[in-house]
């Protein structure tokens, strides 16, 4: 039918479905095929045949018996190795790709036989007679895969199996680029999805943010009592500057104090707070005042006053002390109640930003995955093109007419 439509419209382009490629092929040339087909069944089983022949003659180079040890152990692994190459070529399935392989295994094991190494030259060389007829029968393997090489890659046969192979080549290209495409399309697909999660992840974080922010009453309570707590501490300060070195003298000359009160004469202000709980102070201060009035301890006029002071107001003393403990106390519960507050929205945060940022590092790779595969699909359209267009023009060389391919 393609032959009546050649030689009617011979310059009306012939305008075909890929699909359609095989079929045309497969009517304009069944005869030269079937006629190329036969042969290299031919071809195939003259070589089986005759490898068979020289593999029964290097069993008789097996066992012929050798004058060395050596040379046995030479002669027998050179027979097995090329038997075992023998073995592995058997009549190859009716197609163009296995007669390749078949021809391409059939060269590599007359390599090993035409071309023994040195050492096994020298040792094989005394067995003459058997050796000749081993290699009269390999040039007439030779002679038979030289003819199968040669009509595998030139005449008419040749370029309607090229056509063939592109044919199949660019099937398995057309299959690529599609699933190239839907992977593509699904990796779109995934992209918004993550970057909604991340606007999630956002809202997530700014709500417990405003929840965080909700708690600035309570901040500003502490502040405010810590600022309470630095004007008592700076009037205890005041109050045990340079007390420390009259402390120092007072216990020197009564050292059966026990040593919490002695801590006086090192930090007065943090042992009166913290560590004089029986709140011995004033009765130090009395004693102190004593030792000083009467000359045991000597001092100036102001530190005299100053000491004098203190003795006389020591509910004064006491009344800064509950009241910085008091206060000292109520930061701590207050801290301890804003940490309790924050720790849930602080750990929700922390969880929405690294779930943000785990999103981002995602939406990042899949768009640069996305990018890859965009190049590749642009590639393998661009390879897809060169194949087609050279497809076309080996078809419109055999059939002698131009070829437009329909999609």
């Amino acid at each position: 039918m393609f032959n009546s439509i050649k030689a009617a419209f011979s310059k009306e382009p012939l305008e075909i479905t890929f699909d359609q490629l095989p079929v045309i092929m497969n009517q304009e040339f069944a005869r030269e095929l079937a006629t190329y087909m036969q042969r290299a069944e031919r071809l195939s089983q003259q070589i089986v045949e005759t490898f068979s022949d020289l593999k029964e003659l290097l069993k008789q180079l097996k066992a012929a018996p050798a004058t060395t040890s050596f040379t046995e152990l030479t002669k027998n692994n050179f027979c097995d190795r090329a038997c075992e190459r023998i073995d592995a070529i058997t009549i190859p399935p009716a197609a163009w790709p296995a007669y390749r392989t078949f021809v391409g295994d059939a060269e590599e094991a007359m390599t090993l036989i035409n071309n023994p190494s040195l050492k096994e030259f020298k040792q094989l060389h005394q067995f003459k007679t058997i050796m000749t007829q081993i290699a009269s029968k390999a040039k007439t393997v030779d002679a038979k895969i030289i003819e199968f090489r040669k009509m595998l890659e030139t005449g008419t046969s040749k370029k309607v199996l090229d056509v063939f192979d592109a044919y199949e080549t660019i099937k398995e290209r057309q299959q690529e680029l599609a699933h190239l495409g839907e992977t593509i399309a699904m990796t779109e697909k995934s992209i918004p999805f993550l970057v909604d999660e991340v606007g999630k992840n956002d809202r997530e974080i700014e709500m417990n943010r405003l929840k965080l922010s909700e708690l600035h009453e309570l901040e500003i309570e502490i502040e405010n009592k810590k600022t309470q707590l630095d004007t008592l501490s700076k009037q205890l300060d005041q109050s045990f500057s340079g007390m420390d070195k009259l402390f120092r003298l007072f216990f020197h000359q009564h050292e059966t104090y026990e040593d919490t009160l002695k801590s006086y004469a090192v930090q007065p202000k943090e042992t009166f707070l913290l560590h004089d709980a029986e709140n011995r102070l004033p009765t130090l201060l009395a004693e102190l005042e004593k030792e000083i009035n009467n000359g045991a301890i000597d001092c100036d006029d102001k530190r005299k006053e100053h000491v004098s002071d203190l003795a006389k107001t020591p509910a004064m003393l006491l009344t800064l002390k509950a009241d910085y403990l008091r206060l000292r106390q109520s930061i701590q519960f207050l801290n301890q109640e804003l940490a309790e507050k924050e720790e849930p929205f602080l750990r929700a945060m922390r969880h929405a930003q690294e779930t943000k940022s785990q999103n981002e590092r995602q939406v990042e790779a899949l768009r640069e995955k996305r990018q890859k595969r965009l190049d590749d699909r642009q590639e393998a359209e661009r390879v897809l093109r060169a194949d087609t267009s050279v497809l076309l023009m080996s078809l419109s060389d055999l059939l002698n007419r131009e070829i437009v391919l329909r999609s």
